[in-house]
């Protein structure tokens, strides 16, 4: 006789079949997974899961019990970040590092790749989201801003341009909809879109917190006629019918009712079943029987399964806000007694005092102002990333990636006064627009510039690295190009995926994290030899930033650490493990040093900065109080209060 939980299960599982249903009965979790990226249930029920940060992809069956670990060692993958199962259960992957896919068979087998480094058919910069049905497969150009379609052999068939390119558009996942259509996740701007086979193109939804609009969406998933959609910034996932993608002929507004959304942000650490923290991709069974999702700042994937209903039962307990929550970026800068911080939900950056008035009394950074928000013009900015601030002159540059701008503000700041509020102390200066021809001189580059961090040397000399080029722009103090240094590549010269730099407090080399070759290298900007430092050693390296002694500090977020060389490029320490209490770390990313000589972390998962000496030892932590409690008071954490 079946008891009350097993009836229970057995209705969740097999709803009358002509009522309604939805996915959204939370099953179980599949803990312990190293940022999880991108996932795809093949014809078996096999859940794939790519983990980027461990260049490999891990196959579970249902109920999350581990079947195989995808990971070729003679020719390895680098951060991929995208898998699809084709009907005849090959595996396809997107080798983002190595700008590539990779096919293998149903025994793990790789048994083709194409692609590579380039703007031409068949080439990709960064392929990212992929699918395949039985005659064609679809892969996000991430980099090169397109959709291409191949062949089962890998033989190029057709290149699909984003349209509307003006929008800062870049595609980050896309599926094959029932009638063959191909189906384009628009992170960049925040819509979905479709192409039918005479090349026209439909549209869904726009930026916003509100059903039926997006902020900075992630993935794609088919349930039959209907469309999952990972709205990453909001905390949840969208499910449209097909035909909710319309021509801008037969639509209104670019902006549907969702047939229902399943999720909602999850508050407290580790918060779960059911609860979202920023959803990075979702797939469905070809069955349709059940959904899998996989956010990688928390490391797991919740599995869903059919219920009863139109849409999932409302939260009794919580009320669902029409505003995504805002946390710290990846990137901050500090000099004098400012602290500035990227706030990417809100495209914003926030401005701390981090004065220390009473010695004996310790404060957090304290905001003081913020500035910029989503928009074109000088001042406001798409997707702000790198930065850098000059106090003696008043001045702070900051990176508009979405926008391929830089932006120059200056702030007023009396340090002879008390800490206090002032949200008119930010005025934009100029701006450095990276899509016009005199950004970079008669230097003709592949790609156009993206912006990801700047620094200015001693005698105004501007420095820009451009992620895009994996190259470093020079201008003079007039924002005047001059040269560039680097270029795709593996050499001491050359860069890979360049994600962050330091300038040595000399100003006479700059230290830059290349994540894909898993590196950080020196380049001296006169004469002299390049170095590399951490090969072997670092994982997923990202914030760098270097001391008064010239120790190079580097941020390792695939392996939850602080690695620190000396100026010989020899490790000399590292410190931190992953987890929330003190000395521990979740994803830690930009790094900088206060005046006082202590080094600040970006604790970008934990969304909170930890404060320690040079040597490592804690110091203090800011942020959201249920993420900053674990390191504050240690001796009250407990992990059961940190559970699903």
């Amino acid at each position: 006789m079946l008891g009350p939980l097993a009836l229970l299960a057995c209705t969740l599982a097999s709803p009358p079949q002509d009522s309604p249903t939805h996915l959204g009965s939370w099953m179980h979790t599949i803990h312990g997974l190293t940022t999880p990226s991108s996932v795809a249930v093949g014809p078996r029920q096999h859940i794939h899961v790519v983990e980027t940060s461990a260049h490999r992809v891990r196959v579970f069956d249902k109920d999350g019990k581990q079947l195989e670990v995808i990971s070729p060692g003679a020719d390895p993958m680098c951060l991929p970040l995208g898998v699809a199962v084709a009907p005849d259960g090959r595996r396809l992957v997107s080798d983002s590092g190595n700008h590539r896919v990779l096919i293998f068979d149903t025994q793990g087998n790789r048994v083709a790749a194409f692609g590579s480094l380039g703007t031409g058919p068949g080439q990709f910069h960064t392929p990212v989201g992929i699918d395949a049905n039985r005659e064609e497969i679809v892969v996000a150009d991430r980099g090169n801003r397109r959709v291409q379609v191949f062949d089962h052999k890998g033989t190029h068939l057709r290149t699909l341009a984003l349209p509307d390119a003006e929008r800062g558009s870049w595609p980050s996942d896309v599926v094959l909809s029932p009638d063959g259509d191909v189906t384009v996740l628009d992170a960049g701007g925040s819509r979905v879109l479709s192409v039918d086979g005479d090349g026209t193109w439909s549209f869904l939804g726009e930026f916003g917190f509100f059903p039926g609009t997006f902020a900075t969406p992630q993935g794609l998933g088919r349930d039959g006629d209907k469309l999952l959609v990972t709205d990453f910034e909001n905390h949840r996932v969208q499910v449209f019918p097909f035909s909710a993608i319309m021509p801008p002929s037969k639509a209104r507004s670019s902006v549907a009712s969702p047939n229902y959304i399943l999720g909602i942000h999850a508050i407290r650490p580790r918060e779960g079943r059911g609860k979202m923290h920023y959803p990075r991709d979702v797939a469905v069974s070809p069955d349709g029987s059940f959904a899998v999702l996989v956010e990688p700042w928390d490391g797991r994937a919740q599995v869903f399964a059919r219920a009863a209903g139109a849409q999932p039962e409302p939260d009794t307990q919580r009320q669902v806000t029409g505003q995504a929550a805002a946390h710290y970026g990846m990137h901050l800068a500090s000099d004098g007694p400012i602290l500035v911080i990227v706030e990417p939900e809100t495209a914003e950056v926030l401005i701390h005092d981090i004065r220390q008035p009473r010695p004996e009394e310790r404060l957090p950074p304290i905001l003081v102002s913020r500035t910029g928000g989503r928009g074109r013009r000088l001042g406001l900015f798409r997707q702000p990333t790198g930065l850098s601030i000059d106090y003696e002159r008043r001045s702070l540059l900051v990176c508009d990636t979405g926008n391929r701008r830089l932006h120059e503000l200056t702030f007023r700041h009396d340090p002879d006064k008390e800490i206090e509020q002032d949200f008119e102390m930010v005025s934009a200066v100029r701006m450095l627009d990276f899509q016009q021809p005199a950004a970079t001189g008669s230097t003709e580059l592949p790609w156009s510039v993206k912006p990801i961090a700047a620094t200015t040397r001693e005698d105004g000399t501007l420095l820009v690295l451009d992620g895009a080029n994996a190259m470093v722009h020079e201008y003079n103090p007039n924002w005047e190009y001059t040269r560039s240094l680097g270029g795709h590549g593996t050499n001491a010269n050359q860069l890979e995926d360049p994600v962050d730099m330091a300038l040595a407090p000399n100003g006479e080399s700059l230290y830059i994290t290349d994540r894909a070759g898993a590196r950080v290298v020196r380049w001296p900007l006169g004469d002299g030899e390049a170095q590399i430092l951490g090969a072997g050693v670092l994982k997923v390296p990202h914030g760098v930033a270097v001391g008064g002694d010239g120790r190079v500090y580097v941020s390792d977020s695939g392996a939850h650490r602080v690695l620190v060389f000396n100026q010989a490029g020899e490790e000399v320490a590292r410190f931190g493990t992953r987890g929330l209490i003190r000395g521990s770390f979740d994803s830690p990313r930009g790094l900088v040093f206060n005046e006082a000589g202590e080094l600040i972390v970006l604790d970008h998962a934990n969304h909170r900065g930890i404060i320690v000496s040079p040597d490592g030892e804690y110091v203090d932590a800011f942020g959201p109080r249920s993420y900053i409690r674990p390191a504050q008071r240690p001796e009250s954490f407990n992990e059961e209060d940190y559970s699903e």
